[in-house]
């Protein structure tokens, strides 16, 4: 039960985020995830244009039990990437046995990544457009916030970067999206638990060998002392989930019982 002291110190931690907002809208006016434009005063809400939001494509329909991309006749890569599913899972995470056995439970997405997404997901990570994350934030708690709840998860743990690259390029687009969630729900995010030793390869192109000979010994126990239960893994793209594995493999080593993943987009596998 919470204190008289507690609820003050949360409504002034409350007021002081409202004020850096505040300011930090004044100073750099809200951009449309989209289209890079600032945003007119009726769209701030939202974060988004209208006409911009149409280009998107939210995740709707029977997903994949374990990835949550789209399958059957809602999965619109079917053509594109000629993949198949079985009523609960799609192809690929069938043909790598993710079916069976993985370090992680479920994973949710918030669009396909195709058309418009495309563009957004580059800035967001490589032009310090880290204001985007507001507005996937906003909508990954709005689609999940009570999934989040129901699952249980009490830490949220960014796919960490390589901290050489983190330091030229400035932050991580993940830890971005993770902190914004976190506070949109309550749920702390942990930067601490793993760390990324390694300075990988792309996985795009990789075969399935090499993506986990690629990664591994990537990622290692980080300076953390605390002890979760639940975590979720949160990302930017989901391509082959080889590199979000990793992630909860470890965590399991450190005696997590249970991994989720929140990515904002998913695709097939490029």
């Amino acid at each position: 039960m919470r204190t008289a002291g507690q609820k003050m110190t949360n409504k002034i931690k409350s007021y002081l985020e409202m004020g850096r907002e505040l300011i930090s809208s004044l100073l750099f006016p809200a951009r449309c995830p989209v289209c890079d434009e600032i945003l007119e005063p009726e769209d701030v809400k939202k974060g988004i244009h209208p006409a911009c939001e149409n280009k998107l494509y939210p995740i709707l329909g029977a997903v994949c039990m374990h990835c949550g991309r789209p399958i059957g006749d809602d999965n619109p890569f079917s053509k594109e990437y000629e993949y198949e599913s079985t009523k609960e899972y799609c192809y690929d995470c069938v043909a790598k046995g993710y079916d069976k056995q993985s370090s992680i439970r479920q994973a949710k997405a918030l669009y396909l990544y195709k058309g418009a997404i495309k563009t957004s997901m580059y800035r967001f990570k490589y032009s310090n457009k880290r204001e985007y994350a507001r507005f996937f934030a906003k909508y990954a708690v709005k689609r999940y916030g009570a999934w989040m709840r129901r699952m249980g998860i009490e830490v949220i743990v960014p796919v960490p970067m390589y901290l050489p690259k983190q330091k030229k390029r400035g932050y991580n687009q993940a830890e971005c999206f993770a902190n914004e969630i976190s506070k949109r729900i309550a749920i702390p995010t942990d930067v601490n638990m793993v760390r990324r030793v390694m300075d990988t390869a792309p996985q795009k192109g990789l075969g399935e060998k090499q993506r986990k000979n690629n990664l591994k010994n990537a990622f290692q126990k980080g300076k953390n002392v605390v002890q979760y239960s639940c975590a979720m893994v949160v990302d930017d793209i989901y391509t082959t989930g080889s590199t979000a594995e990793a992630v909860a493999q470890e965590l399991i080593k450190q005696g997590t019982h249970r991994v989720y993943l929140m990515t904002i987009c998913i695709g097939g596998d490029m």
